[in-house]
């Protein structure tokens, strides 16, 4: 059983989050945890999805979460034999929404590039991609980044 730990935003006497969840963990320490075989990606992948349900409501940070296209790929990732395995393998990436990707809307903040879907990946994701292999999510801009928050 893994230890949990209190997130810096959270209030004495709430649910602690397992330390895989961000932003209670970096990235290197994850990835640590993900090559040494002591966290799948599927832990991963749902201690991600735990979080952003408990908080997007609030930040508004995600503007798309397939929570079933991430625990899949969570999955096909654990399988996936550990001499495989690419440097980046099973961590979790937020992509702008302003970055093409093929399989996720590209909205740009905006209204009227709701349901829009590129068909393919802008080169920042397929290098991601190429990293064999990685999930990715798709997260709003910053409000004062555009004109319209949608």
């Amino acid at each position: 059983m893994r230890e949990t730990s209190m997130l810096a935003d959270e209030k004495p006497g709430t649910d602690p989050i397992t330390p895989v969840a961000p932003p209670s963990t970096g990235a290197a320490a994850i990835l640590a945890e993900l090559c040494a075989g002591r966290l799948s990606a599927a832990e991963h992948a749902e201690a991600c999805l735990r979080r952003i349900a408990q908080r997007d409501d609030e930040i508004k940070a995600w503007s798309h979460v397939a929570p079933e296209q991430v625990m899949a790929e969570a999955e096909r990732l654990d399988r996936v034999p550990p001499g495989e395995r690419g440097p980046l393998h099973g961590l979790a990436v937020g992509v702008k929404d302003v970055i093409l990707t093929a399989d996720m809307p590209t909205r740009y903040n905006s209204p009227g590039h709701a349901g829009r879907a590129a068909g393919i990946d802008a080169a920042c994701v397929a290098i991601l991609r190429a990293q064999p292999p990685i999930r990715t999510l798709s997260c709003r801009n910053h409000p004062d980044s555009l004109f319209h928050q949608g």
